[in-house]
């Protein structure tokens, strides 16, 4: 009976020694679920701060990149502004005037007129250019079919040894125009001084324009703009080089569209010069003292 005993004590021993065992490894179990719990959780944090500070790091990179664009969008906004800007300037310059641009037969239809204005172009060798004598053909033409008797010829006569608007008077002398009825505006040194001085210095108030087509448009409009009733007869020659001649009056009428809106007085101004008097009487009507020039032209 006693060894029962015994046995039993043993066996219950046994007992408690695998509950404990059990209630150990229970306890181990949950503290390293509890240690890989938080672990997951620090890791997650982690994590989630990682992103977070590559999200700023990338919406900074955005932003400085943003930046680096910007300056380039507003270059090309400016770009398209300019261009923008000068089309719309050209389209006016170009329309207002456009409904008085006539053919030489027309001419008659619109009354009499002050003057037929033909504007200078250049000298080859103290002879009109190619472009120039094509203007005068044509002011030649009007004034010999009795569009009007009195030509004025306004270009450059800046310097002694270039007198653009004397070389155009000969030409017309030798093409059978009498010398008094030619009258020489020596001081048109642009479009818009030309009829700035038509208007105030010769009293034109209604006249016949002669030059080419691309020209035309800007010298009509600055002619009305000076309050000149203006006519305008075209050269409708074909020359070389009419491209650059293109691009550069695309900015011509850019300036004079400005210089019009507010009719400065031109360069030179002076005394009222009638046209009912002698055209040989302006021959000599320069505007430069001789004395300031050396042999050969150039300036002291």
């Amino acid at each position: 009976m006693a060894s029962q005993k015994k046995g039993k004590k043993k066996k219950s021993s046994g007992s408690r020694s695998r509950a404990a065992s059990g209630r150990s490894t229970s306890t181990t179990s949950r503290s390293t679920a509890g240690r890989s719990t938080t672990h997951n959780s620090s890791s997650t944090r982690s994590s989630s701060s990682s992103t977070r500070s590559r999200g700023r790091r990338s919406s900074a990179s955005k932003a400085v990149e943003k930046k680096k664009r910007s300056p380039l969008k507003i270059c090309l906004l400016l770009f398209a502004a300019a261009i923008l800007a000068v089309v719309v300037l050209n389209l006016i310059v170009i329309l207002y005037p456009m409904s008085s641009i006539i053919k030489a037969e027309e001419a008659k239809e619109h009354g009499e007129y002050d003057c037929i204005m033909i504007l200078g172009c250049g000298l080859w060798d103290n002879e009109p250019s190619p472009m120039l004598k094509g203007r005068l053909d044509v002011g030649i033409a009007l004034y010999k079919d009795g569009v009007c008797g009195k030509l004025l010829m306004s270009g450059d006569h800046s310097r002694p040894d270039y007198n653009e608007v004397m070389a155009m008077k000969m030409y017309a002398v030798n093409h059978g125009v009498p010398a008094d009825d030619i009258y020489l505006d020596h001081a048109g040194y642009s479009t818009y001084e030309s009829m700035k001085r038509a208007e105030r210095i010769y009293g034109v108030k209604k006249m016949i324009v002669v030059t080419q087509k691309y020209h035309m448009y800007r010298a009509l409009y600055d002619a009305k703009l000076a309050e000149i009733e203006a006519y305008g007869v075209c050269d409708e020659t074909k020359y070389n080089g009419q491209l650059v001649r293109d691009a550069r009056e695309v900015l011509a009428r850019c300036k004079d569209f400005f210089v019009s809106m507010f009719q400065p007085n031109a360069k030179e101004m002076g005394d009222l010069i009638s046209l009912d008097g002698y055209g040989n009487d302006t021959d000599d009507l320069y505007y430069y003292d001789e004395s300031d020039f050396l042999e050969g032209g150039d300036p002291t």
